[in-house]
């Protein structure tokens, strides 16, 4: 499986916006958000009749380019040092990937239990079928 986009992780966000009746997650090279960076999004309210016929009806990940996918994560596996994302090809077209694995370190400043809460809650919402496996380091057993 091809990689792509190795860089550190400096910048966890992980927050509702209420206007926009969205979750964010996001996770920079920076804290200005000026270098790259993956936003995981998810609605605060259920799906719609309508982003369900679109199939909208999931998280959406965008990149610092504006790329946007919708559901395209398969597995997710977080330590304490990285957080390795596995895409499905859709995913990494649409984002503009050079692989389906993008492993990024995350510097010791990094608030993992943050990071594994709030995608946890964005990248769980709305299709089942589009949830991916999630691995993290608090996990028991």
């Amino acid at each position: 499986m091809s990689e792509s986009r190795q860089w550190e992780v400096r910048t966890v966000t992980s927050s509702p916006d209420v206007p926009d009746d969205c979750f964010v997650v996001g996770i920079s090279e920076d804290t200005e958000g000026s270098e790259r960076y993956f936003i995981f999004q998810s609605r605060l309210s259920a799906p719609s009749a309508q982003a369900r016929r679109l199939e909208m009806d999931s998280y959406c990940t965008v990149t610092e380019s504006g790329d946007v996918n919708y559901g395209g994560l398969e597995n997710v596996v977080i330590t304490p040092a990285s957080i390795t994302l596995y895409f499905n090809e859709e995913a990494v077209e649409e984002l503009s990937l050079s692989g389906r694995r993008v492993t990024l370190g995350l510097a010791p400043e990094v608030d993992v239990p943050l990071l594994v809460s709030g995608l946890r809650k964005v990248l769980f919402y709305g299709n089942a079928e589009k949830h991916p496996r999630f691995h993290d380091p608090f996990e028991e057993g």
